[in-house]
Order: structure tokens, then C-alpha cells, then sequence
């Protein structure tokens, strides 16, 4: 699934558009802004004085935002606020009872001023400040969090292996990457799909379910309606991985063949928060996810290029057909060099080439794609590739081919450009290598 829509809906208008995303001192004085705004949104008391912060709580979770730190400093205005309003509203009951006393048995010029209510100015203006100084270290890198799944050394190499399907036209060997894994307590051998379409990693409930139902020890959770799993192991082909949170996806499907190891069963997804803040190295030849902390780009000069990286989605420059473009960078879309829009589609089709269709499931629904063969090329981090086969979807959805109008992005790509390759992507500087593959 990929940037919040579904796979059909990815569909893009021509290549001639160019406009980008906002830049990341756009994206940092957004949210500045929108803490700005909250914290004047603390004043609701004069209007709400009791439940000011139920507003405030509900202004949160509708708005757009989704870097955790502003969040984080959202809430802590949130409770701030509950403990200020308990310790004001102690302090006001605290000075009405000694003015009552003092009022009825002594002078009354030692009465207390009931102007407390004016330190929240104060407060305000504090907070004001720490906004300022705030430094909004997840948003400016385009991350979405610190990654839920993490290994114990620097450095990991994981297996994978590749899913075919049979098309129209054919066996198609690339179709999606799925990665070996096993689970607590259950030793059968499981699979994820590897997929930069989806921002989070996530397990198929009915899957899940099914798991815990045979094997009651194996993954925890307080119930079968739970949407997420916490702390536990998982293990891949080449190392181990804690996993402190990861989503449920309510699904339908087959069930578990537990006496069938010849047909991999898939029972999630790995998405971006796998290597968010990382690097990884896809190692297409070789079958092997490489995550690190870092890489020494000094070793490879002139080869890393700058790339879009916001919200947990992966977009690349690049010049298609003459023009300057961007692409969606979707690994769930495997066995697509490029999926673009009808026009873009006619263009650079070969004139004779024939349209084959092909209905294919995706994200609980049946799509069609139409795919020709090509003799045009693409221009990406410093490399020119050729397109064998270009693709669209039918029956896009015009208001969702709008708003990827207005984002820039001229077409989506899978593996499958990439298979001579190998593709680096480093999340924390947001820069991406396309090199020959190693030995």
C-alpha cells in the first residue's frame, strides 16, 4: 500500500509534471507551527474550564501530524495542562480558605490577590520558547519513527527470496521479495513480503491469529481484536530481531496449510520502519537485505544522489523521456520496471508492441494491468537503464491521479529496473546509490 492509497489508485498523470514535495524547512515550520497553535490552544480553559484538555487531546489525534517528537511534545503540553489546572485549581481552594480565616480573625490587608490565574501567561510563554528550541530531528530527516524492529549488532544481512507468478504472457520470476522468518514457540517456516510501499511493518491478523490459535505460547496478545503485537523474537536467515511493536492488518484469506511447506505462507509484511534512520543495500544478485547504521559514501564518489524521503515513502529523481521526474519507489510493486500513467504508457511503448492484460490481486481486490514492451530508457542516480516493459492500471481513481499530479510523481518502480544491480538507500542522509554488484 503506498503512500495511503491502494495500489490502483498509484496510477500517475504524465511525466511533464516536476513539481516536488515541500522541503524539509517547510515540513519543520509546519510543525512548528502547528505546536504554536496548540499552545495557544491551551487558553480553550477560558472557554472549557474544566475539560479544556479533552479538546485539546481530540485537536491531536485529528491532526495531520505524524513525527513523533512533535507529537511527543503535543502530549507533554497535554499533561502539563491536567497537572497545572489540579495544582492551580488546589492553590485557589488553599487561598480561599486562608483569606476566609484571615478575613474573620485578623487584619484584612494580609488577604491573598486572586490573580494566580494570570501565571498561565507564563506558562504559555515558556512553552512558547521550547518550541522554538525544539529540535524536530524526525521530521526534518522525512522519517516516520525510530524503527520498532531493531538487531543487536551494526550491521545484519538478511535472506530473501524471490515469489513468482504466472502472467498472461507467461511466468514472471520477480514478483514480489519474501523473506524467510520464524516465530516464538512455532517451527514452521514463515515468510513476510518485503515491501517500501508500506511505511510500517504489519502481520495479517487471520495469519496471526491462526498462529497463536496452534501454538498458544508463541506470540502474545491480550486479544483476537488487538492492533498491534509487542517484545518478541524474530527470526530471519542470518540474524535475530527484536520486534518491541508491530501493526495487525485485518485481512481475509486461506487459511494455514501446516502440513505444506512447498507453497510459502506469508504472514505480514516488512515495511520502511525496518531500515528507517538505517541504510539498506539491496543485493539483488546475491538475495540479501543489508541493513547498517551507516556507510562511508567516500568509497563511492559521485555515485550517492539525493532523494525525497517523507512520511516513510521512498521517491527518486529521475529524467524520463526528456523530462525531470519522480518515482515512487515500491517494492511491492516487484515485477514493474515502470507503472505510469495511459499516456506516459502510449509514448513510450513500442509502436508494434502489443498490449498485454493482466488481472492480478492486491490489497483485498482484483486489478488489471496493461503491459507492452519498450525501447526507452531511464536516467537515475547517474545510471541509464532501460525499460523493457512499461505498464499503467486501468480504471484509476481521477481524484487520487490529481493529488499524485500535484506531488510530482511520474511513475512507480519495483525491482525489477533494478536486478543488475545493487541499490543503497541510506534513510538518515537521504541519499541512494544505484551500483554494480559486488563479487
Amino acid at each position: 500500500e503506498s503512500l495511503g492509497l491502494s495500489f490502483a489508485d498509484l496510477q500517475v498523470t504524465q511525466v511533464e509534471t516536476t513539481k516536488i514535495k515541500p522541503s524539509d524547512n517547510e515540513l519543520l515550520d509546519d510543525s512548528r507551527h502547528f505546536l504554536y497553535m496548540f499552545c495557544l490552544s491551551c487558553f480553550s480553559y477560558l472557554i472549557l474550564p474544566f475539560g479544556h484538555f479533552i479538546y485539546l487531546n481530540y485537536r491531536l489525534r485529528k491532526s495531520w501530524q505524524t513525527n513523533p517528537v512533535v507529537k511527543a511534545q503535543a502530549r507533554k503540553l497535554i499533561t502539563v495542562q491536567m497537572y497545572w489546572k489540579v495544582g492551580l485549581w488546589s492553590l485557589m481552594l488553599l487561598t480561599l480558605t486562608y483569606n476566609l480565616i484571615v478575613a474573620a480573625k485578623s487584619d484584612p490587608k494580609y488577604l491573598i490577590n486572586y490573580l494566580w490565574p494570570f501565571f498561565r501567561f507564563g506558562i504559555a510563554f515558556i512553552c512558547f520558547l521550547k518550541i522554538q528550541m525544539l529540535t524536530l530531528s524526525a521530521q526534518s530527516r522525512g522519517g516516520i519513527s525510530d524503527s520498532k524492529i531493531s538487531f543487536p549488532d551494526t550491521s545484519v544481512s538478511i535472506q530473501f527470496t524471490w515469489q513468482g507468478d504466472s502472467l498472461a504472457d507467461g511466468w514472471e520470476p520477480h514478483v514480489s521479495i519474501l523473506v524467510p522468518v520464524k516465530v516464538p514457540g512455532c517451527p514452521k517456516q514463515f515468510y513476510m513480503q518485503f515491501d517500501t510501499g508500506s511505511p510500517y511493518s504489519m502481520f495479517y491478523r487471520n495469519k496471526l491469529k491462526e498462529i497463536r490459535d496452534r501454538y498458544p505460547h508463541s506470540i502474545h496478545s491480550a486479544s483476537d481484536n488487538d492492533t498491534t503485537v509487542r517484545n518478541f523474537d524474530l527470526q530471519f536467515q542470518g540474524a535475530t530481531g527484536r520486534v518491541f511493536e508491530i501493526r495487525i492488518r485485518p485481512t481475509e484469506g486461506n487459511n494455514i496449510d501446516w502440513m505444506n511447506d512447498s507453497i510459502p505462507e506469508i504472514i505480514g509484511t516488512l515495511g520502511v520502519d525496518l531500515f528507517d534512520g538505517k541504510v539498506v543495500k539491496i543485493a539483488y544478485q546475491h538475495q540479501l537485505l543489508v541493513l547498517s547504521d551507516r556507510i562511508d559514501t567516500s568509497a563511492y564518489p559521485g555515485q550517492f544522489k539525493n532523494f525525497i524521503y517523507a512520511g516513510g515513502r521512498i521517491l527518486f529523481p529521475a529524467i524520463l523521456a526528456q523530462k525531470r521526474t519522480i518515482l515512487y519507489f515500491d517494492t511491492g510493486s516487484s515485477m514493474f520496471e515502470l507503472l505510469t500513467d495511459k499516456i506516459t504508457f502510449e509514448l513510450l511503448k513500442r509502436k508494434d508492441g502489443a498490449v498485454i492484460k493482466s488481472r492480478m490481486w492486491s490489497w483485498d481486490e482484483y486489478l488489471t494491468a496493461n503491459m507492452s514492451v519498450s525501447d526507452a530508457g531511464i536516467e537515475i542516480a547517474g545510471c541509464s537503464i532501460p525499460i523493457r516493459r512499461i505498464s499503467y492500471i486501468e480504471n484509476a481513481n481521477e481524484a487520487q491521479v490529481q493529488q499524485m499530479q500535484r506531488m510530482g510523481i511520474g511513475g512507480m518502480t519495483g525491482n525489477k529496473l533494478f536486478l543488475g544491480y545493487d541499490l543503497i538507500i541510506d534513510t538518515k542522509t537521504k541519499q541512494f546509490a544505484i551500483l554494480k554488484p559486488q563479487k
